[in-house]
């Protein structure tokens, strides 16, 4: 890989970033008011909000302390961990400098994503996946999985992740 494909590749993660962090902006009060609710599956998820909306906050001491209070609820309850809460472990996981693991993470988090056929999350999550191969040195897979990206946002127009 060239120099100039490298650098070009920065500047468009660079620019593209804001796109993978577009949560909706709640209050982390008002999502903690929500982990009333009764169904367990929807409480993993809202569980997931908070994680993001810490890690939004740069409380990443916050952020750590959600995820593993929903690891171990869903534990608790013998419940499969839902994808938005795997993919916030996997963006703990790369701030944490443990990029094979969010690479792992991840990848289990497109797969869970191509189960419910969610195009928009599933460029989202691409985009990331491609964003850790930046962050670890995987170039080649980098740029492929970029570009996988981009191709199913253009067939699906999606504009939040171009």
């Amino acid at each position: 890989m060239t120099k100039h494909k490298i650098i070009f590749l920065l500047i468009l993660f660079w620019l593209l970033m804001p796109f993978v962090y577009s949560q909706d902006s709640y209050k982390t009060d008002s999502l903690q008011n929500l982990l009333l609710i009764k169904e367990d599956t929807a409480r993993l998820n809202v569980w997931a909000e908070i994680v993001f909306n810490y890690m939004k906050q740069k409380d990443l001491v916050s952020a750590d302390s959600a995820l593993v209070k929903a690891f171990n609820y869903a534990k608790e309850k013998n419940l499969d961990v839902p994808y938005r809460l795997k993919w916030a472990h996997a963006e703990i996981l790369l701030y944490h400098k443990e990029g094979e693991a969010a690479m792992a993470e991840m990848k289990i988090v497109i797969a869970k994503i191509q189960e419910t056929n969610n195009k928009t999350d599933l460029a989202k999550a691409q985009n990331f996946l491609a964003y850790i191969y930046l962050n670890i040195g995987k170039y080649n897979d980098c740029i492929e999985t970029f570009l996988k990206s981009i191709e199913l946002a253009k067939q699906n127009k999606i504009v939040s992740t171009l």
